[in-house]
């Protein structure tokens, strides 16, 4: 977003802030076998303290049938969670069907890229541990 690639457009279209603490990583240093040196953790400490010093904004997943119209079409869908510690589980892209839009995204039950079946303010509900989305455009 800094270089003017892309923009994080969740506020725009009516994204809540989102008050969290990232620390899901560092509070699970051992499930992640690449980062074992005591400089790789502070590190990642350090990324994870920056991370919450920056505003977030999210669409709940209750609101997110009534926004699905004001997603673009190609936007990146990042799936935001409510596991404590972590912010997002999954990316996509948004595929806009009329007024809907659909997820095309890598499927972990089919191993490929696929397009979700549901529309993706029901593709969220559906997920125990999905609780809303940020749009990137």
């Amino acid at each position: 977003q800094s270089k003017g690639l892309i923009k994080d457009i969740t506020k725009d279209i009516g994204g809540l802030e989102r008050n969290k603490v990232i620390d899901f990583m560092s509070d699970h240093i051992e499930n992640y076998e690449g980062i074992r040196s005591e400089e790789d953790v502070v590190a990642l400490r350090r990324i994870e303290l920056a991370l919450n010093k920056h505003q977030f904004f999210y669409i709940p997943q209750e609101e997110l049938v009534n926004k699905e119209v004001l997603i673009p079409h190609g936007a990146m869908v990042v799936l935001t969670t409510s596991v404590k510690g972590l912010d997002v589980v999954h990316v996509g892209f948004a595929l806009r069907e009329g007024k809907r839009v659909k997820l095309l995204h890598a499927s972990s039950d089919f191993k490929k890229v696929i397009k979700a079946q549901r529309y993706l303010s029901d593709y969220v509900l559906s997920n125990k541990n999905q609780d809303g989305v940020m749009i990137i455009n």
